[in-house]
């Protein structure tokens, strides 16, 4: 495969698979919606579905890592309990050669069960 600017795709930097990820990468709506608390947002599922198809192509994987968590938990209106995590999340993607690059974000969750840890990392994934 070729980029045609560059040569081989093997010859790419991740850097330079990266840019060719994001000038692929459509704008992905909001197109899910939650009932519950009446919003729109941008579902994981969306969000994976255009980026791995991209990745596979330019050759890049990524590896998560928690860097830090914070959790607590409140008292709702009905009484119940709601859990918090709020996750820092270092992202290394990798090239082809073993080349990466690094990247993090935070992301918050809540959930009145177990979720929401997994809901902190979709968050900071997003």
């Amino acid at each position: 495969m070729s980029d045609g600017a560059h040569g081989p795709l093997t010859a790419l930097t991740i850097h330079e698979r990266m840019a060719g990820i994001l000038s692929e990468l459509p704008a992905i709506g909001k197109d899910a919606f939650n009932q519950q608390q009446s919003f729109h947002y941008r579902s994981h599922d969306d969000v994976l579905n255009a980026l791995n198809p991209l990745l596979a192509k330019w050759g890049v994987f990524v590896v998560p890592y928690v860097l830090e968590r914070i959790t607590g938990e409140r008292k709702t209106r009905s009484g119940g309990t709601m859990y918090e995590a709020n996750l820092h999340v270092s992202y290394t993607f990798y090239g082809l050669s073993g080349d990466s690059l690094k990247a993090s974000a935070w992301g918050e969750g809540t959930d009145s069960g177990d979720k929401s840890t997994n809901k902190a990392m979709t968050m900071a994934f997003k």
